[in-house]
């Protein structure tokens, strides 16, 4: 997979699964993340233009088991990106799943901030 199957075909579909109606799909996709910044097919650009304009409404997910997944990437996220684009653009919302209530939220942030 090159950058411009990945941009064309797979992050469109991604995008979209992100934003189904059941909220099992919706983590998974959010899961798969950490999977693609390992294979190395989501590039930091992409994921600035297409991911994170999506992480502000999944970390408003009403569904717990989505915000623990969001909680869950964002830490390899974070290092994908780097310290000043992760500042600017995800600091608010980690802070805002430290306060979430359900404490798998709260863990995830915590147990996966270093990866």
């Amino acid at each position: 997979f090159g950058p411009e199957i990945t941009n064309s075909t797979l992050l469109q579909a991604l995008l979209q699964l992100m934003k189904d109606n059941e909220q099992e799909v919706r983590k998974e996709a959010v899961r798969v993340i950490e999977a693609c910044l390992v294979a190395n097919p989501l590039t930091s650009e992409q994921l600035q233009q297409f991911i994170l304009p999506q992480f502000q409404s999944l970390g408003l997910d009403p569904a717990q088991p989505v915000r623990a997944a969001l909680a869950q990437v964002l830490g390899p996220v974070a290092k994908a990106l780097g310290r000043d684009i992760t500042q600017r653009q995800l600091l608010s919302l980690i802070s805002d799943l430290m306060k979430d209530e359900f404490h798998d939220v709260r863990l995830n942030v915590v147990s996966h901030a270093g990866s």
